[in-house]
């Protein structure tokens, strides 16, 4: 089939089906990169009285810095 092509032809094809692949690889580290980003900036569920009570406890237990609960707290506070 790819026989009577010339040396020329089959680069030309090479290069396409390399720069499709290039193109999948591109978009899907762009959806991984999307999808991490979507998990990291989930908002705590339920009403502001509860998301400040479930940031408190977090605090207490040492998974937030001061830093990281006051931006949060404001971010909270903000939206009311």
């Amino acid at each position: 089939m790819l026989s009577n092509l010339s040396g020329w032809h089959l680069l030309i094809v090479g290069g396409a089906l390399c720069a499709v692949a290039v193109v999948v690889v591109v978009i899907v580290i762009l959806v991984m990169r999307s999808s991490r980003r979507g998990a990291e900036t989930e908002q705590l569920p339920g009403r502001p009285s509860d998301q400040l009570v479930e940031l408190a406890q977090l605090l207490n237990r040492g998974l937030l810095t001061e830093a990281e609960y006051d931006a949060k707290r404001q971010d909270i506070i903000g939206r009311l």
